[in-house]
């Protein structure tokens, strides 16, 4: 039995070969590029997370400031004097206050941070299965063009 060459088979399966391998990058493109915007994503996150930290530490030390004054003025008012462990035992809470707010914030921003890291480690992998399964489906067009290139 005579084999004949056939132009058209080849032709086809080097295209679909191509087209594989292309798709498979052109996804690994997008699957990147939705990593780092998942990163940048969670980034910004927690830079508002730590200018909302900025803005409550503020906060704060205006409400401590406004109270220590009033609790003096107060205390001047009666003419009781100044109580000093008082006044120190509203600064201390005060102090306590501030630092739960630092380490509240700086345990969101860590997980943002952890996520940002995540997400872009999570979309190099998506990137690098594209890339792969580009190439696993160009493998039948491949072969499909050996077996022509044999032919001839």
């Amino acid at each position: 039995m005579l084999v004949r060459y056939d132009p058209m088979t080849a032709i086809f399966a080097g295209v679909s070969a191509v087209g594989s391998i292309a798709g498979g990058l052109m996804e690994s493109n997008q699957k990147y590029d939705e990593g780092v915007y998942n990163r940048d994503f969670y980034n910004y996150g927690a830079e508002q997370e730590k200018i909302g930290l900025n803005r409550d530490l503020d906060a704060a030390q205006r409400e401590r400031t406004a109270t220590i004054s009033r609790t003096r003025a107060v205390m001047a008012a009666q003419g009781g004097g100044m109580d000093g462990d008082f006044i120190a035992s509203r600064e201390g809470l005060f102090e306590t206050q501030r630092l739960s707010l630092i380490q509240d914030s700086e345990a969101r921003q860590s997980v943002l941070r952890t996520k940002a890291g995540f997400a872009m480690k999570a979309g190099q992998q998506a990137a690098d299965a594209a890339v792969i399964k580009g190439f696993t489906n160009a493998i039948p067009g491949m072969t499909s063009l050996y077996g022509e290139a044999k032919k001839a």
